[in-house]
């Protein structure tokens, strides 16, 4: 069967957004600290702002609080399987930063393809049960973070929407040439479109154009009849000669020729055949 769930309203924004401000005045270990509050709290997945923040940027340069700086830059730009390889650096995380890793990992994912298998989500986030992956998956959709199926006949799921993860700097010119090649394709589809646009508005006008010289030429024969009826009317004295009353000899109510009457030779002929006989 298929289970179909919609994504919830995201709340992220303004939640990272109050940890940005307790940034401006939280230095050392108070920062350290409030890096493991952000990262376990339930309504923040985006890190990049409170990464940019100097006090947090501060961390990396000191060998004892570097490894919160690394555990929010993995939360911002890594998956659940580069945690672990440097999972003894950074420290342990608690089941809440775990679970929510591991969602920010399938929205990962979700970049590389519309259809993950079960078994690949199970591998990359180690997790053995189908129902607590499953259970996972509606987490990260009722947190707003992807929108699609939960296909369990074909132990799938069928990603229709999902949100974006943070963008470091260094992808930044991979996304402006992506964004120039989607313009350059977006234009030559509009310009087909326009060709398309023009070509059928020519083929209606010259369409519209014969058919006005088609209403003419019938209007045209039309006046020639009628003027060549008149003056044969009045030429035959007011009777229409033969060709022009067909009508004479056609049957209007079963609409088929009249059979014409026997003339008096025909008659003649009948009469002589009987009296030989």
């Amino acid at each position: 069967g298929r289970k179909t769930i919609m994504a919830g309203s995201l709340s992220s924004g303004s939640a990272i957004e109050q940890f940005c401000i307790l940034a401006k005045s939280s230095k050392g270990r108070a920062a350290v600290s409030l890096v493991q509050q952000a990262t376990s709290s339930p309504q923040t997945f985006f890190f990049g702002e409170l990464l940019d923040c100097p006090n947090i940027q501060a961390l990396e340069h000191n060998p004892e609080t570097k490894p919160a700086w690394s555990l929010l830059h993995i939360f911002a730009y890594g998956t659940y399987q580069e945690y672990k390889a440097c999972a003894a650096t950074v420290g342990q995380l608690t089941e809440a930063q775990l679970a929510k890793l591991k969602i920010l990992t399938i929205v990962s994912l979700s970049a590389k393809s519309k259809v993950l298998p079960y078994s690949l989500l199970q591998q990359q986030l180690e997790i053995a049960s189908v129902r607590a992956l499953e259970d996972l998956i509606i987490e990260g959709m009722y947190n707003g973070l992807f929108k699609g199926k939960l296909d369990q006949a074909g132990q799938q799921f069928q990603i229709s929407e999902a949100v974006g993860r943070d963008c470091q700097k260094s992808e930044v010119g991979e996304m402006i040439e992506v964004l120039k090649s989607w313009r350059a394709r977006s234009a030559e589809i509009l310009t087909c479109i326009d060709d398309n646009i023009r070509h059928a508005a020519s083929a209606e006008e010259a369409e519209q154009q014969h058919q006005r010289e088609f209403e003419n030429c019938v209007e045209m024969v039309k006046k020639n009849l009628q003027a060549q009826m008149q003056a044969a009317e009045i030429e035959g004295g007011g009777r229409l000669p033969a060709k022009f009353e067909a009508s004479e000899y056609y049957d209007e109510e079963n609409k088929r020729p009249k059979s014409r009457p026997k003339t008096n030779k025909h008659l003649h002929m009948n009469s002589d055949h009987r009296s030989r006989h």
